[in-house]
């Protein structure tokens, strides 16, 4: 089996090279976009890549012009009718350029000459999955009302997430001193979008496990490492861990740490993998 990877990441490239170049993997440094091969592909994989690009259609039209009749092509993203969890964040996520359905993965796929031939998805996880083959290239879009739809009833159900979290904030009573595990995105939108930081009597301190975050600051809050939980007066502060698919994970760090569970809160009752 020949493999060969890409990445516009030179670090990766790097990192890779290093790590599988003796087992005869190829790497290339180069945009999705344009990058060249000297040999034509049998199956090529995209797992959560194309979510990440700003222009999907254009990647997947290149890929098409470097294979061949019968290459296979294997994308997996996350679509908008499997992103109704409980995750605060959402499913548009800032950090997604673009942001699929069903159809409109279908519709970019057909007109960069994609022609799918199987479809993948599972209960509980935001993401679909499709093996399609190269083909020629239809230009019709289709599923535009059905896909108003799925975002309307997406819409209303994110506003219940965000009240449920909302609710587990109000009923924590989180009066004097807050720490807040996780000094990254799902804190911006606990600040945006519930009364977590608007309570004057609160003092925040946040800890990240980040080294290249700690002995920084988050909107004028200082961030912490874990190791200094243990200097915390649990006696009148609480911990709230500020994460969703982490979330079980960092109570358990910061149990160990010396946060009493009674002392920590929680703002699922589930986590669905996404």
């Amino acid at each position: 089996m020949r493999r060969i990877g890409v990445d516009i990441d030179q670090t990766a490239i790097t990192r890779g090279i290093e790590t599988h170049g003796k087992s005869g993997i190829e790497f290339i440094f180069g945009d999705f976009n344009r990058f060249e091969m000297s040999w034509i592909p049998d199956v090529i994989t995209m797992f959560h890549v194309l979510e990440h690009l700003p222009d999907p259609v254009a990647t997947l039209r290149n890929l098409r012009a470097v294979s061949r009749a019968g290459t296979h092509l294997v994308v997996e993203v996350p679509i908008l009718e499997n992103g109704m969890t409980n995750d605060v964040n959402g499913f548009f996520s800032a950090l997604h350029m673009t942001h699929f359905s069903r159809q409109s993965l279908a519709n970019s796929l057909n007109r960069a000459g994609w022609v799918i031939e199987e479809r993948f998805e599972q209960a509980d996880y935001n993401g679909c999955r499709v093996l399609a083959v190269a083909g020629p290239a239809t230009d019709g879009v289709f599923g535009a009302q059905e896909d108003e739809v799925s975002l309307a009833r997406y819409l209303a159900h994110w506003k219940s997430a965000v009240a449920a979290v909302s609710a587990r904030l109000d009923e924590a009573m989180l009066t004097g001193r807050v720490v807040i595990w996780g000094g990254g995105l799902h804190t911006e939108f606990l600040y945006h979008l519930t009364e977590l930081f608007r309570v004057p009597e609160r003092e925040f301190v946040i800890v990240d496990s980040d080294p290249m975050k700690q002995g920084r600051s988050w909107r004028g809050i200082s961030i912490i490492p874990p190791s200094r939980l243990p200097e915390i007066d649990w006696a009148t502060a609480k911990l709230v861990v500020s994460s969703y698919g982490g979330q079980d994970e960092i109570a358990g760090r910061a149990i160990s740490h010396g946060a009493p569970p009674a002392r920590t809160v929680l703002l699922y009752d589930h986590v669905s993998i996404h």
